[in-house]
């Protein structure tokens, strides 16, 4: 290799390096990352036990490339084995922390671009009668918000 070649190719690397780190710069500056914020709003007589007493509510979510299976699953499926249940479609899955009777709380998620909608359950004691199953659409390259209300025995989403 002689002196001038090799200055090209360090040239040719440095400029590479600058595109690519400039690129991701541009991301986070254009703000193109996939955000979900869910706000959740709970009634202070949520998840009411045997005994008609308030309780604590687990809330699970699942990051979904397709909402289909999820929508045709039942709660003791995705509760007990949602890998098994969703297979290729579930990307990751999370459990928040408890949401107390009356809570109001944020839950800010970074998704990835491949993360198309959100399951959400909510672990209601008496889940039979319970609603607790919901799809929500993610757009990419943006901050998606939802506000989440938590009644008694119901979980649904707040639409304008």
């Amino acid at each position: 290799m002689t002196h001038g070649t090799t200055k090209r190719l360090l040239l040719s690397l440095l400029l590479s390096c600058i595109v690519i780190s400039g690129c991701q710069t541009s991301r986070g500056v254009l703000n193109l990352e996939t955000k979900a914020s869910l706000n959740f709003s709970a009634e202070t007589g949520i998840n009411p036990d045997d005994d008609d007493r308030a309780s604590p509510l687990v809330i699970s979510v699942f990051k979904l490339t397709d909402s289909r299976q999820f929508l045709q699953s039942d709660f003791l499926d995705l509760y007990e084995q949602p890998q098994q249940q969703l297979g290729a479609t579930l990307l990751g899955h999370t459990r928040l922390e408890p949401i107390a009777p009356g809570e109001q709380r944020v839950e800010a998620l970074e998704l990835d671009d491949t993360v198309k909608y959100l399951g959400i359950i909510a672990e209601f004691t008496q889940y039979q009668q319970a609603k607790s199953i919901l799809v929500l659409p993610i757009t990419a390259n943006k901050n998606n918000s939802f506000e989440l209300s938590i009644k008694r025995l119901e979980m649904h989403l707040v639409t304008d």
